[in-house]
């Protein structure tokens, strides 16, 4: 009878962690890219809030959440060079969309020296780019380079490291936080989270009460 009545408790509470599961997934944020149309370098130059050029020092996954929804981006590192405008630091890091030009994210490669154009954003903590803007390696932006002339170098000294390596703290706990705020929206969160407590609870009372009986 006893073995039976576990059986029924185990049965239970993994429906109920199945059930939780279902609610929290991530749905995530999904791009197609599709660019409107090419833009002119000068103009470019005054439309974009920050133009510069640097080697990529580092290049890492950051996870952004909002309302529940995840949001899967390329963190990148850059030693700056040169601004035209918007920077002033010999440091900054920018955002990409996560998995290339397929959502409209630029692919950046370690050591490889840019010519980045890039935009902020209020609700987004880093510069961000894509293949929609003029940004591209230094190599092949020579007929850019050309219309908006010479940038100065950075005269502000910084320090970005800990910054990216901060991230994967950072990126745990967009994903706890995503998953509580989707649990929280769920329509029958309220039952599971009941159910799944007073099965908790009657499963601690069977095992306290099988003790005192053997005590």
């Amino acid at each position: 009878m006893r073995k039976s009545i576990k059986k029924v408790f185990i049965l239970l509470l993994s429906s109920v962690f199945i059930f939780v599961s279902m609610m929290i997934v991530n749905p995530g944020k999904t791009y197609g890219c599709s660019c409107a149309y090419e833009q002119d370098p000068a103009q470019a130059l005054q439309k974009t809030d920050a133009v510069f050029s640097g080697k990529v020092r580092e290049v890492s996954k950051q996870v952004i959440e909002s309302g529940g929804i995840l949001e899967n981006k390329n963190a990148v590192l850059f030693e700056v060079d040169a601004a035209w405008k918007g920077i002033s630091e010999n440091q900054v890091i920018v955002n990409t969309s996560y998995g290339g030009s397929a959502s409209c994210g630029n692919e950046y490669e370690v050591g490889k020296k840019y010519l980045v154009f890039a935009n902020r954003y209020d609700e987004l903590p880093f510069l961000q780019t894509s293949t929609c803007s003029l940004t591209a390696e230094w190599s092949g932006a020579s007929a850019v380079l050309e219309q908006i002339g010479q940038g100065e170098k950075p005269l502000v000294e910084a320090d970005y490291q800990d910054d990216m390596s901060r991230l994967r703290y950072t990126n745990a706990f967009a994903s706890i936080t995503g998953a509580y705020h989707r649990l929280l929206k769920h329509p029958y969160a309220g039952a599971g989270i009941f159910v799944g407590g007073v099965l908790v609870a009657a499963m601690a009372l069977l095992v306290v009460r099988r003790k005192k009986r053997k005590s």
